[in-house]
């Protein structure tokens, strides 16, 4: 669901053609009290006017030989201007033998304000190397960085509210405001285009992960407003294209995907390959089988058919998924790796078994719901194909020390019995910090052999992998006890 910005149409830039980009998150720089010589003059305004931000200060500066600019710029560092996007040191066009070096005291402040070190070292300096002199500052808007716009535009009471962050997929930058500085929506959407030239389209969130095809609702604040939100990114070397809008994708993720995938490829994280005795559950790159339970557009399926030649059974219920998986495939020629299904997550499970497909890995990356989906496997022939599956999961409001006994707890319960670190392989890995008291984890162990003697689920009990009656949401641990 999109909302206009037409209302705001005289402040959106023109979209610029770009070529693939990568996926980031990309932190807004915060300016230290040191690196702003004085307290930024506030605007309170409805638009943005760059011509607001035009001004000149006059800084205390000290005149050199240039032969001793490395040596006072590393001695003085702390003392120096050391605003973004403005230079420390200047050449005078009449001495070219000399340099100018800024200081961040004001002129305005008066010398007494001047650092005792500054003063000695002038008194110190012979034959008048060092003299004290002054500069003058221009700054325009372009000049500033993202806070320092956002912080003269929006009130000083609102301004904690301002994003740190954003996250950059292709040509998309997302971010998700909070309440309090959606009156500027527009203005933060446009300062963002204006200082990222890569980005065209600025996204709001405005609504919950809510849909069976995990997406959330969004609003255009900047760029055109033209319901196109495909784009084209680079992860890991494997070229993906999506629409942001329609299919779930998430770049916080994107060093999950490298060290999952190399860890099924047989791969040290970072390049080195392992020897095959090091980790019992990674087989041979040229007869390794995956399944791809819940495969978006293949961040996993993608750059384990492409880069390592792994066959993957890769599995989507959103139809639009399921479409620019294949359509990834393509572009990244690895069609005969990579076999693309359209199926809910635990027909596909049971298509496997039914078939008596064999598989070596099984991916389950939906971390809100992907461990109630373990039930699939009951009643698998465990003897005739034993996979390591690697199930995504988050833990709420858990200690520190229960996280790992929690997520355990949510596997064994989906499962129907028990899970063993001798005999099943059990562990677990720290993808990232969603939230306070809300870790996303990677559950990896082998089916375990009691899963032969559980009867199967029927799929009839069940829509979109969720059971009938049966809340669409990871439980909160607080309100459980192990067993």
């Amino acid at each position: 669901m999109l909302r206009s910005a037409a209302a705001f149409q005289n402040l959106i830039l023109s979209p610029r053609l770009l070529p693939i980009l990568p996926t980031t998150t990309t932190t807004i720089s915060r300016m230290s009290s040191s690196s702003e010589s004085s307290p930024p003059v506030f605007h309170p305004v409805s638009s943005l006017d760059p011509d607001m931000f035009k001004e000149e200060e006059e800084h205390y500066a000290l005149t050199i030989k240039k032969q001793l600019t490395g040596k006072i710029m590393s001695s003085y560092k702390q003392l120096l201007l050391n605003k973004p996007k403005v230079r420390n040191v200047h050449t005078p066009a009449s001495s070219p033998d000399l340099r100018v070096i800024v200081l961040s005291t004001l002129t305005s402040q008066g010398a007494a304000s001047l650092d005792p070190s500054i003063s000695k070292l002038i008194s110190d300096s012979p034959d008048d190397d060092v003299k004290l002199s002054t500069h003058t500052v221009a700054s325009t808007y372009s000049d500033m960085t993202v806070d320092s716009v956002l912080r003269r535009v929006i009130p000083e009471s609102v301004t904690t509210e301002i994003p740190s962050s954003f996250e950059s997929v292709g040509h998309i930058a997302h971010v998700n405001l909070r309440e309090n500085v959606l009156p500027w929506k527009f203005i933060i959407g446009k300062v963002l285009l204006d200082k990222n030239h890569h980005i065209t389209k600025v996204v709001n969130k405005v609504g919950q992960i809510s849909t069976e095809f995990r997406t959330f609702p969004m609003e255009v604040i900047a760029g055109p407003d033209d319901n196109n939100f495909e784009v084209k990114l680079k992860e890991g070397g494997v070229q993906f294209c999506l629409d942001f809008e329609k299919v779930y994708w998430n770049s916080k993720l994107q060093y999950e995907h490298r060290r999952l995938v190399d860890r099924i490829a047989g791969v040290e994280h970072g390049g080195a390959h392992k020897k095959s005795e090091k980790r019992g559950d990674v087989a041979s790159s040229n007869s390794t089988v995956v399944a791809d339970v819940m495969a978006g557009i293949g961040p996993f399926a993608i750059p384990l058919g492409a880069t390592h030649k792994i066959k993957v059974l890769a599995n989507d219920l959103n139809p639009v998924s399921f479409e620019y998986l294949k359509k990834n495939a393509k572009i990244n020629k690895c069609e005969k790796h990579v076999e693309p299904y359209n199926m809910d997550g635990r027909a596909f499970i049971h298509k496997l078994g039914s078939e008596k497909t064999k598989f070596d890995h099984a991916i389950m990356n939906l971390p809100a719901i992907a461990v109630e989906f373990l039930d699939a496997f009951r009643g698998w022939d465990v003897e005739y194909c034993r996979p390591t599956v690697h199930v995504h999961c988050f833990v709420k409001n858990a200690e520190d020390d229960e996280v790992v006994d929690f997520a355990k707890e949510r596997c064994v319960n989906a499962l129907g019995c028990k899970l063993s670190v001798e005999e099943d392989g059990f562990e677990t890995h720290l993808v990232r910090d969603v939230a306070p008291k809300k870790p996303m984890l990677c559950v990896s162990f082998k089916l375990p052999h009691e899963l032969a003697k559980l009867e199967k689920v029927d799929l009839s009990n069940y829509k979109f992998g969720i059971r009938k009656g049966a809340e669409n949401d990871e439980p909160d641990v607080k309100r459980r006890k192990l067993n």
